[in-house]
């Protein structure tokens, strides 16, 4: 119906619950909540970010896994417009957050995925992660094609010495990661794996076949 008033075809919607007027104390709790609906055009990104890859920095915030922040959608995304903003100076898309422990959490708007041995790696929600969409669906992905894939704390060396990496996000679907700072992932190019994840994601995507509630059955955390 959203589309339909706005006259919109190519686009994305994006769903907000608030808790309404501030009451004016803290510890208060929402009395009237607000449900918002935001559709807007949706422009595709460049081809070349497909075909040959983005490339992304570490960004100089670090991110504390133990708050309750980095565990929900919410509006706060302070650190992640000045992580975005501190890539997008260097001329990088994205920018990949580090925890306070050392390891590595997820991009900006994106979550991390590391190929190595043709095994996938992702860091776990206790990294400080968001529990994103479509890092759902290539997990699920995985389980279907018997892709090994795993949940865990990954060290920033692990990225650097991968053979393939990638970002994922529902807009942006599955991104090749091909260099971090000055370091190139894997040989530079889109690997085997990410382009598998890439095909299938595809297909189940516009062919409607996703389960988004399913959980992946061999994700390991």
């Amino acid at each position: 119906k959203t589309l339909q008033i706005n006259k919109l075809k190519d686009a994305y919607i994006k769903l907000i619950l608030s808790g309404g007027i501030y009451p004016g104390k803290l510890s208060r709790l929402p009395e009237k909540p607000n449900f918002i609906i935001i559709a807007r055009p949706f422009s595709p990104y460049p081809d070349s970010w497909y075909e040959q890859g983005v490339k992304a920095t570490i960004a100089s915030i670090k991110r504390n896994p133990s708050s309750p922040i980095y565990s929900h959608k919410s509006l706060n995304f302070l650190e992640n417009l000045l992580a975005k903003r501190e890539a997008e100076e260097k001329g990088y898309q994205e920018a990949i957050f580090l925890n306070t422990e050392g390891y590595l959490s997820e991009g900006s708007i994106s979550n991390l995925f590391v190929v190595k041995k043709e095994r996938i790696i992702t860091p776990s929600l206790s990294c400080g992660c968001l529990p994103g969409i479509t890092r759902k669906v290539v997990l699920n992905l995985c389980a279907r094609l018997g892709i090994p894939s795993q949940e865990r704390k990954v060290k920033l060396e692990e990225l650097l010495g991968a053979d393939e990496a990638f970002l994922t996000n529902s807009l942006r679907e599955i991104l090749p990661l091909t260099r971090v700072d000055s370091h190139i992932i894997g040989r530079g190019k889109i690997g085997r794996i990410t382009r598998i994840l890439i095909e299938e994601y595809k297909k189940d995507i516009y062919q409607s076949k996703v389960n988004f509630s399913k959980s992946p059955s061999d994700a390991k955390h």
